[in-house]
């Protein structure tokens, strides 16, 4: 066994990206997501209709003109879209700003997989990242217990 086999027998790829393009291409196993790579992508010309599907659910849901909500439901479309290019998991990564706020940490968390849900998404393929702040560890507390 030469060292590249060695090497992929012990590893595995996971994307780190917003951009569908290139997780097609680079065909991890598994991909995460996070704000700032998703507003980079929400930027390209060829996620227009990405937002605008997020749009038109924050609609439905009743939460038309709600920026968190907006911001949420794009990321969740994003984590099914990766879904489809993966044959693993998708991380959706709960804001950094909410690390020290255990109750707004576990209320994120829960309206990611609302929305996941609301898209029929397997939730088992779903994490949540959470910050591993005190308060982050104990939002995963929380979570668990739930399900999530």
């Amino acid at each position: 066994m030469n060292k590249r086999e060695q090497l992929a027998q012990w590893t595995s790829l996971v994307a780190d990206t917003g951009d569908l393009e290139m997780i097609a291409q680079l065909q991890p196993e598994d991909a995460t997501t996070n704000p700032s790579l998703l507003l980079a992508a929400a930027r390209d010309e060829r996620y227009r209709d990405l937002l605008q599907q997020a749009a038109d659910l924050c609609r439905t849901l009743g939460h038309q003109g709600e920026m968190d909500w907006l911001t949420d439901t794009y990321a969740c479309l994003a984590g099914q879209a990766i879904l489809e290019r993966v044959p693993g998991l998708v991380s959706s990564e709960v804001d950094a700003r909410l690390s020290f706020d255990t109750r707004a940490t576990v209320e994120k968390g829960r309206r990611l997989m609302a929305i996941y849900r609301e898209l029929d998404v397997d939730p088992s393929r779903i994490l949540i990242k959470v910050a591993a702040s005190w308060e982050g560890i104990r939002a995963v507390e929380i979570l668990e217990e739930e399900g999530i």
